[in-house]
């Protein structure tokens, strides 16, 4: 049987990014991704993709480990 990975929320929006391509915000400012500019620069950098869900939900990813 795959490993499950059950992943929560109540937030409109997911997240999903790289860490690594990330390490320049670590010195940011906290809400950088909600400045537009620098929002769409790390989209299209293919650092971050922002999932807008739009309401709760619950996501089962089952590894194939």
């Amino acid at each position: 049987m795959p490993n499950q990975i059950q992943v929560m929320t109540d937030t409109a929006t997911l997240c999903i990014y790289d860490l690594q391509a990330l390490k320049h915000r670590l010195e940011d400012t906290s809400d950088w991704w909600s400045i537009p500019e620098d929002e769409l620069l790390e989209v299209n950098l293919g650092n971050i993709a922002f999932l807008n869900v739009g309401r709760r939900w619950i996501i089962y990813y089952a590894t194939g480990r």
